[in-house]
């Protein structure tokens, strides 16, 4: 990874009252991947011909993910160059109360990429495909492979074309500010911001996307040009009283967000769709991924082309785009305690719209008749099959999986009560406490696509990062003198302490398998009311020795049940082999993991060695109260871990060191010279 950054900045002063900065900048990131060995050839060692003739994709090991066992082929060759410039001005003027500011910007932005997600072939094996009576275990998953006959379930994908693209991107913004003292005690800041976002073009030419509609189906281009991001801003600042102890602030504003161009251009999806328009079955050489069922290898075979031509999906962006903006409003009232103590509580709201989500125009319309295998069949799809303009030769008779199309139409809205205390250095203390309750929800924030692309609302719940409760703060202490005796020893000593306390963050159960026959792979269970925390112990289930029971399901009064009411006599939860047709009515993030708590101390001791060198020794504690801060359960409701925990917050098995895990200690000694 290479990373560059260059600038020039011009100010000149025209009059004490005028002033303008001309910034000139450039950035430069370069990054790669590929297999550490790519002395592997997969037909000229094992006889798994897949078609490749590029010199550089074929030397590698093909994805192959046995679950339960570690990966291999898990680095295809993938990178980036992206380089952008701007040249951005500002102009001031000062003319009387009013502090006058307006400026533009140009940005261009170049980016090289190469994604060859499932270049040499992605393969999974799940144990689903023998007759071992017994998937999802590591004996029939092994199984599976050995007998070359991974899931039908995406688990057999082949990139075809070429995925490396060159995309230019052009925005361009301009601003006015005026910030005026109106009294001595009412100040006023008002202005407009004023975005084009530009639209993002390959550098060819050479790129396609599905548009309903259309003949033959696929258009050249992107979306229109926009020029609707006008976003006005107000705030206010008014201290009421003569000693100014008082300051009551509120403002709003309209803030835009264009999507970073991941969710234009690449990205992973769980529904057989195309992986975003670099990967679109369109266009010159287009870099298709195939999705391929009932797959056996064979010694030399390529097991993508035969009578059964892989499906594949495709990608779009809804023509009447919108940039996702949210409309931000805040309220506080600050108060001067003392000299030294100021108090602060407020009020913060956002509201998103035009939020980009992804529906599957292509889904499937329930039917619970369909079995697993339905989802390949395009007789359930309104888009059922379409010539692609440059397909490959290779694969004709396509049948049209998912087409996954970018829209802007999901929204958002966060309330929050903030409150404050800080106090300045006094008497060698100084600290401060945050208090933040807030409540975020809305219908995107936890999935590619929603479990029902014909009714968003379902999907609507908690934020995926919506935390209720969040106190954090700080305490320090500088001690004079410990003591009447030795200075060296007993003066230069300060004790810190860190603290933070947040509630859980949501869980969401969640199918991995197709249950209702949409192939979105996002299905939630029943929740019958039941409270899952009811009864919640220590587990004893030997499948991990650090595992904690946090969820319950039980067998005789069940929280959660398959959508459509089976299930298997140790598990309420699962599903019979054939899909449901239905969907289940658990909320999206309707529950919450475990708290997280945390209390670090510190003891600094600073000792002067000479006059110009100085000494710092300190110990760190961590977790001065040994807390347990465990992360979320797994919340697949047919796994047999359903509701346990086996990890800290921080992601690791066994305690680890520093932030949030088990009690440990740190020392550090410095000089400064």
């Amino acid at each position: 990874m290479h990373i560059h950054n260059f600038g020039v900045i011009h100010t000149y002063i025209f009059t004490p009252r005028l002033l303008n900065t001309v910034t000139f900048a450039t950035n430069y990131f370069l990054q790669t991947f590929n297999d550490a060995d790519q002395n592997f050839h997969p037909q000229a060692n094992a006889g798994l011909n897949l078609g490749i003739t590029n010199p550089v994709i074929a030397a590698g090991a093909p994805s192959i993910l046995v679950t339960g066992f570690d990966q291999t082929g898990a680095t295809q060759p993938s990178g980036r160059t992206d380089v952008t410039g701007h040249v951005t001005d500002n102009f001031h003027w000062t003319l009387g109360k009013h502090e006058l500011k307006f400026g533009g910007e140009y940005r261009h932005s170049n980016v090289n990429q190469l994604y060859f997600t499932s270049s040499r072939g992605t393969f999974t094996f799940d144990g689903s495909r023998g007759p071992w009576g017994a998937p999802g275990t590591q004996l029939s998953d092994i199984s599976d492979f050995l007998i070359g006959a991974p899931t039908n379930s995406s688990g057999a994908r082949l990139l075809q074309g070429s995925a490396q693209r060159v995309w230019t991107f052009n925005t361009e913004d301009f601003w006015a500010q005026d910030d005026f003292q109106a009294t001595r005690k009412l100040s006023l800041n008002y202005g407009v911001r004023y975005t084009i976002p530009g639209v993002i073009q390959a550098a060819a030419n050479d790129i396609y996307q599905f548009v309903p509609g259309s003949t033959p189906g696929f258009q050249q281009g992107y979306y229109p040009e926009y020029f609707g991001g006008v976003a006005p801003r107000v705030g206010f600042s008014f201290a009421p009283y003569n000693d100014e102890r008082t300051v009551i602030r509120g403002s709003y504003g309209i803030f835009y967000d264009f999507p970073a161009m991941s969710s234009w251009i690449t990205g992973t999806t769980t529904n057989g769709g195309a992986n975003y328009v670099q990967n679109n079955p369109a266009g010159v050489d287009a870099a298709v991924i195939f999705n391929q069922i009932n797959v056996r290898w064979a010694t030399n075979v390529n097991p993508f082309v035969g009578a059964n031509a892989p499906a594949v999906g495709a990608f779009g962006v809804n023509q009447n785009f919108k940039m996702p903006r949210a409309s931000v409003v805040s309220f506080n009232v600050e108060q001067q305690l003392s000299k030294s103590t100021l108090i602060s509580v407020g009020y913060v709201g956002s509201f998103g719209s035009h939020l980009e989500v992804l529906y599957d125009i292509n889904q499937p319309v329930a039917n619970g008749s369909r079995n697993n295998l339905a989802v390949t069949d395009s007789t359930y799809r309104p888009y059922q099959q379409l010539s692609f303009p440059g397909e490959n030769a290779a694969f004709t008779a396509h049948k049209l999986l998912a087409i996954n199309q970018l829209n802007f139409e999901a929204a958002s809205n966060f309330h929050s009560l903030q409150a404050s205390v800080r106090q300045a250095p006094w008497k060698g203390f100084s600290g401060n406490l945050n208090y933040t309750w807030s409540k975020s929800l809305d219908d995107v924030s936890s999935n590619t696509t929603p479990m029902n692309s014909y009714n968003l609302h379902q999907d609507y719940g908690p934020s995926t990062f919506d935390n209720r409760n969040v106190v954090n703060g700080y305490a320090i202490y500088s001690a004079p003198q410990l003591g009447h005796f030795a200075p060296r020893l007993t003066r230069g000593f300060e004790f810190n302490a860190l603290f933070t306390y947040t509630s859980g963050t949501p869980i969401s159960p969640q199918y991995t398998t197709n249950v209702d026959g949409t192939g979105e792979l996002k299905d939630r269970p029943n929740y019958t009311g039941v409270n899952p925390f009811t009864g919640v112990q220590l587990a004893t289930s030997t499948s991990s020795a650090r595992s904690y029971r946090y969820l319950q399901n039980s067998l005789t009064n069940p929280s959660f049940t398959c959508p459509g009411g089976a299930g298997t006599a140790t598990n309420p939860a699962s599903c019979a082999s054939g899909v449901t047709g239905t969907y289940g009515n658990e909320k999206r993030d309707n529950f919450f993991g475990p708290n997280f708590r945390d209390i670090d101390f510190s003891i600094l001791k600073h000792t002067p060695v000479t006059e110009k060198v100085m000494s710092e020794f300190r110990v760190d504690i961590f977790n001065i109260f040994n807390f347990n801060n465990f992360a979320n359960p797994n919340v697949n409701p047919t796994s047999s871990t359903f509701g346990l925990i086996t990890n800290t917050r921080n992601g690791a098995a066994a305690p680890g060191i520093g932030y949030g895990e088990p009690f440990n200690i740190q020392f550090a000694v410095k000089l400064t010279f």
